[in-house]
């Protein structure tokens, strides 16, 4: 059992807190709401000027990417979907079709560890949709407790974009570390709330 002061306590109770909420959510709700999601963010400059969208691959009861995935294909953009590296970071590696991934002991889609990622030079003028469990107007996430995406965000030169739907935002400032690394904007099935 964790600590029942300070940060990772509040962020402890948040993410469990929220996880069970969001699985809870009624499926078909959840379908509306994320239709409604992906047209505010095809709506997005952001989103329409890249030629590159970083993503994850949602499971379970994570905002649908795999439509974003499809929407990024038919608009011709190149689609990259992020790989764990030994050091506990994250690569991206540039797909053509999610038949491409396969799934890790964690349930989660991955590329083939043979195929090489994207230097970091091609990320510039990209995109990276950020996957976490609650998110504040100021940008700040709660995830899901690995550091993975703030390791590599810390370093990644291009717009962070979140994808929640309204239940998902809270009204107060949650609780962040220097090295949290808050998203610059949240795209909801109501509005695009721009952080930064």
């Amino acid at each position: 059992m964790g600590s029942t002061c300070g940060t990772d306590a509040g962020k402890t109770a948040l993410r469990k807190g929220q996880q069970i909420v969001r699985d809870a959510a009624p499926e078909r709700v959840c379908a509306t709401l994320d239709a409604r999601i992906l047209a505010n963010l095809q709506a997005a400059p952001d989103y329409q000027d890249a030629d590159l969208v970083l993503t994850y691959v949602s499971i379970g009861s994570e905002v649908d990417t795999r439509a974003v995935i499809e929407d990024a294909f038919c608009e011709s953009k190149r689609v990259a979907v992020p790989r764990r590296t030994a050091e506990k970071g994250l690569e991206f590696v540039e797909i053509s079709s999610l038949e491409e991934l396969h799934t890790t002991s964690f349930g989660i889609l991955e590329p083939d560890a043979s195929v090489p990622a994207l230097q970091a030079s091609e990320l510039v003028g990209s995109i990276c949709l950020v996957p976490g469990l609650i998110f504040d107007g100021e940008g700040n996430r709660i995830g899901y407790g690995a550091g993975y995406y703030d390791r590599f965000l810390a370093f990644y030169p291009g717009q962070k974009i979140a994808l929640a739907r309204t239940r998902q935002l809270s009204c107060n400032e949650l609780p962040h570390e220097s090295h949290d690394i808050a998203v610059d904007m949240v795209v909801t099935d109501q509005r695009v709330w721009h952080c930064r």
